[in-house]
């Protein structure tokens, strides 16, 4: 005897998606009769007219609460009717109405439909659906069972009814047709494809400015392990290049030792406003290797042929590189060069194509036309003002720093307390200066130098008239760096 035909109820009012179903559900039975309504109000009808559905079809997110209040009322009136739910939607706050129930995303998991067609067919219970499809709502182990309807859901329920009472009365044509706006399976997939690139492009964007900020803080010295792994890449550093105007005029100079200030004058010049840091000096050996030396030596410096690499340079360098501490201090690019005897500072002043100051254009820049005592005024008990040795302890760096901040160098920025009515800054302390002035050592025959300002090892306020006259020009210290100065105003 020929079995009687599958029949199935499709409630779905998208004509293309219906159509999709449609081929599916024949593909796999030919014989099935199909029935579509096109709209809210023709489901209902059917849903009352049609008897022995063998399965129904349903996406229950219609707009029209009627539609779902009908799909309820189906459930509850044939428990026994396998469901399957074909949906474009997350049906997340429909969990309770569908608990229990396969699900097949459109229009991307229609392959899964000729799979699971025949068993939903032959009323197989879900727990022993094979299938292996995407599902929004999780596949119960137990028969379906419906959520209590809620006071709403019942209310709702019962404004159906008084609609359907009214619509029972009206010829087919006349129904109302319910506003529904479908997405073809072409929109979905055009939507997909839009979303899926922005968010593409929100991840690009997203990437780009988590390397933007990483690079800003490998930029500013903030990720320094970096530099350990990759030592190609130059250790960061500031180039600071402004330099201060000072006037051409008289100015008072001198009175060290309680002798009076004298007056005198210069020219117009500039000087750094800055000392020379780590960074610039290693700029300037970088640019110079491989050249002769004795093009940026001093004419009577000995041994030309040493170059003009510092007291340990290759040390300095390494610790900044590894991150570790220099003699139990921890520097960076932008602190003053130190190390450098004055063969060195001339090289450079001559490489920059810059001079080294006088000491009388020293102090005039340090202490201003007036002559004050110190860079930054009269004031002696403003003691934390410049990076000095009033906090320096050699012997254990953890018990230094505790009033300018620094147990040793220090940035040259670092300290803007330290400052002259000119604007220079570092005059007063961080590392003493050479000069291009040279005047009578401990033995008045002997010639060195004239050092100039304060340091990180001077134990009291360094006045910034005294003049330092005791390392001949190849003697380089920890405390001793320079700056230069020049005739023409910097290049803008």
């Amino acid at each position: 005897m020929k079995a009687q035909p599958k029949k199935i109820l499709i409630q779905q009012p998208d004509a293309e998606t219906v159509a999709h179903l449609h081929q599916h559900i024949l593909n796999v039975a030919p014989d099935a009769e199909v029935y579509a309504p096109a709209n809210a109000q023709e489901i209902e009808q059917y849903y009352k007219t049609v008897s022995g559905i063998d399965l129904l079809i349903a996406e229950v997110y219609i707009e029209g609460i009627d539609a779902l209040t009908d799909y309820v009322n189906f459930r509850n009136q044939n428990p026994d009717v396998p469901v399957l739910i074909a949906t474009r939607y997350d049906l997340s706050s429909y969990a309770s109405y569908i608990q229990g129930v396969p699900v097949v995303v459109l229009p991307y998991e229609e392959k899964h439909l000729e799979s699971i067609l025949p068993q939903l067919l032959q009323k197989m219970p879900p727990s022993e659906l094979t299938t292996s499809i995407s599902r929004k709502i999780p596949i119960g182990t137990q028969s379906i069972k419906l959520v209590q309807k809620n006071n709403a859901t019942a209310a709702l329920a019962q404004t159906k009814t008084q609609k359907a009472k009214s619509a029972a009365t009206k010829t087919t044509t006349g129904l109302r047709k319910t506003p529904f706006q479908s997405k073809s399976a072409q929109e979905i997939q055009m939507e997909y494809e839009r979303k899926h690139k922005m968010f593409i492009a929100g991840s690009l964007v997203s990437i780009l400015i988590l390397i933007s900020i990483f690079c800003l803080f490998v930029s500013m010295g903030k990720v320094p392990w970096i530099y350990r792994y990759a030592r190609w890449m130059e250790l960061p550093w500031t180039d600071y290049r402004e330099m201060a105007h000072i006037p051409a005029g008289e100015f008072q100079y001198g009175g060290e030792d309680s002798a009076p200030t004298v007056p005198m004058s210069t020219g117009e010049f500039w000087m750094d406003k800055y000392e020379v840091t780590l960074g610039q000096y290693q700029q300037f050996l970088r640019s110079i290797d491989g050249k002769n030396p004795e093009e940026f030596a001093h004419p009577d410096m000995p041994n030309k042929n040493r170059g003009f690499k510092p007291k340990d340079w290759d040390k300095i360098i390494h610790t900044i590189r590894e991150n570790i501490p220099y003699n139990g201090v921890e520097i960076n690019m932008n602190c003053p060069v130190f190390n450098v005897d004055w063969w060195d500072a001339y090289a450079y002043a001559k490489w920059a194509k810059k001079r080294l100051p006088s000491e009388q254009e020293w102090e005039k820049a340090a202490r201003g036309l007036k002559g004050n005592h110190f860079v930054w005024g009269n004031d002696e008990k403003a003691i934390s003002n410049a990076n000095l040795g009033l906090d320096y302890s050699p012997g254990d760096p953890s018990k230094g720093g505790f009033i300018d901040g620094y147990q040793m160098v220090s940035p040259v920025a670092a300290k803007m307390t330290d400052i002259s009515e000119f604007g220079v800054v570092g005059m007063g302390g961080n590392v003493s200066e050479w000069t291009g002035t040279w005047g009578a050592g401990k033995l008045e025959s002997v010639q060195v130098p004239v050092i100039r300002g304060g340091s990180f090892t001077a134990q009291k306020n360094i006045y910034a008239n005294l003049r330092i006259v005791k390392r001949d020009a190849s003697t380089p210290e920890e405390w001793v760096g320079f700056r230069c100065c020049s005739d023409q105003a910097p290049a803008q």
